[in-house]
């Protein structure tokens, strides 16, 4: 038995990337899928673009987000987050909420970044759920904070860098987070 699937059609082909997709709550890259599926990564890049459409267009419960070049990851629609978080309450969920995605960018982008400051440029989050984010994302170690000088500072972790495909070098992560922003824009 071999460790790669081959012979995949084009239907069993997108089936098993949107599985894959649902089932992981972490980023996959491109380059990774390839590797498994024995595909090019041009095939899987298509696939991977297909399925995005399809979630558009189809107004599904989900999305597909691209969280850097070739990296991306399953997310909850925005108008589904609220009344999800509810139903779950009390529940291990792993996905990232827009509230999640939001204050990581901001942390990852502005690090290392006093709390305080961070509280007060979020504008769009009341400071009560940014708190309790930045909770969460320390409990799913993509965040960490410590005391400098009576300060609480925040960087992301070495966990995030990897897994949403940025560099671990500081300088290189702000640059490669800059150009993506800018691109989403």
């Amino acid at each position: 038995m071999t460790d790669k699937i081959i012979n995949l059609n084009d239907s069993e082909l997108e089936n098993t990337l949107e599985t894959a997709f649902f089932a992981l709550s972490r980023p996959l890259r491109v380059s990774e899928l390839a590797i498994i599926l024995d595909k090019e990564e041009r095939v899987i890049r298509s696939y991977v673009k297909k399925i995005r459409r399809k979630f558009i267009k189809g107004n599904y419960s989900f999305k597909l987000d691209k969280i850097a070049t070739d990296v991306y990851m399953m997310g909850i629609s925005e108008n589904l987050e609220l009344p999800l978080k509810k139903i779950l309450q009390g529940e291990k969920v792993y996905r990232f909420s827009n509230d999640e995605i939001e204050v990581l960018t901001n942390v990852a982008y502005h690090q290392p970044v006093r709390k305080s400051d961070l509280l007060n440029m979020i504008e769009n989050i009341p400071k009560n759920r940014i708190t309790s984010t930045l909770h969460e994302l320390q409990v799913k170690d993509y965040t960490m904070e410590s005391l400098e000088k009576k300060a609480i500072i925040l960087r992301t972790t070495t966990k995030f860098a990897l897994e949403f495909g940025f560099s671990t070098e500081l300088r290189k992560l702000k640059q490669q987070l800059h150009w993506r922003l800018k691109r989403k824009s």
